[in-house]
């Protein structure tokens, strides 16, 4: 391991990247921004629970224009989404758009956001993955279905509550009880204390509704928000859906309300939404309905 560090610090350093620490980074992420994988308190929580993470930043004249950093497979961003709802489906750099960078470590999912500032970075034949990011508008049409499944849901008892309305351990239990529902032992949830433990240290990035009927809650997705100068990013893990009140379309209610309340927030602070709703991938269709593929780049290394 140590022996790998060096080589990577040692390549690093030949186009200008400084071994750095989480005090670094978090002061460029607070100039340049990024999504919810790259946001300095995940990186925290995943550090204090053993992740190998090693940091670098980029100066010029003496100012910090970016940062990255390393998992333990020495690729950029944290891959831990099969043991926490933290996805790592598209990586956004605390990068300087004034700045011109060479990557060199692996990336096969990184931001538009980040084109121009990566001289390596190739939206080609050689990067297929891609994103779905929540549409700007939707038709009049697409509001009119909604606005009538919601009122149908109200006349049967549904009402909706803020995630800040509801205690961490509540969260944590109505989560995994929806998401088993849904997905009837296809795929496994997180578990109990994995869940308690990073919304715990995260509560004040979670975002969105859960839908009731009467006091039983039917649709759930936990959602993780970050801030920064220009943007606001949502990022949607899988949620959980009660299959039996499918008849009130409460999944799509949950994402038209989660949509909404996120643009809102934007518009209130006057910074851009970015509402991830994970990887384009065929067999989910469904996110169409909601959101617009976005092509991720690919870092060409030496």
């Amino acid at each position: 391991m140590a022996k790998n560090n060096m080589v990577n610090n040692f390549k690093n350093s030949l186009f200008g990247w400084e071994t750095s620490d989480l005090i670094t980074y978090r002061e460029v992420h607070a100039l340049f921004g990024g999504c919810i994988n790259t946001h300095p308190d995940v990186l925290e929580f995943l550090i204090n629970k053993g992740e190998d993470i090693h940091f670098f930043h980029y100066k010029s004249k003496g100012n910090l224009l970016g940062a990255l950093f390393l998992n333990n497979k020495k690729e950029i961003g944290v891959d831990v989404w099969r043991k926490y709802p933290i996805s790592f489906d598209e990586i956004i750099l605390p990068l300087s758009k004034q700045a011109k960078f060479f990557i060199p470590n692996r990336c096969k999912r990184l931001s538009p956001v980040n084109a121009n500032s990566v001289r390596n970075i190739s939206f080609g034949i050689f990067s297929k993955k891609n994103v779905c990011l929540a549409k700007e508008q939707f038709s009049k049409k697409n509001v009119k279905n909604r606005r009538n499944e919601f009122n149908k849901f109200v006349r049967e008892g549904g009402r909706v509550l803020s995630v800040d309305d509801v205690s961490t351990q509540e969260l944590v239990n109505i989560y995994i009880s929806l998401f088993n529902k849904r997905f009837a032992g296809e795929v496994k949830c997180y578990s109990e204390n994995n869940l308690l433990d990073i919304i715990t240290s995260l509560r004040h990035m979670t975002f969105g509704n859960i839908l009731f009927v009467h006091d039983t809650p039917c649709a759930f997705d936990l959602i993780f928000k970050s801030h920064c100068n220009e943007w606001i990013y949502f990022d949607v893990p899988n949620g959980g859906v009660d299959p039996s009140y499918s008849h009130l379309s409460v999944g799509s209610i949950l994402m038209s309300l989660n949509i909404d309340s996120a643009k809102q927030i934007s518009e209130k602070y006057n910074k851009k939404m970015f509402f991830s709703l994970g990887v384009d991938d065929e067999r989910w269709e469904y996110k169409f309905r909601w959101a617009e593929r976005v092509s991720l780049g690919r870092v060409l290394t030496l």
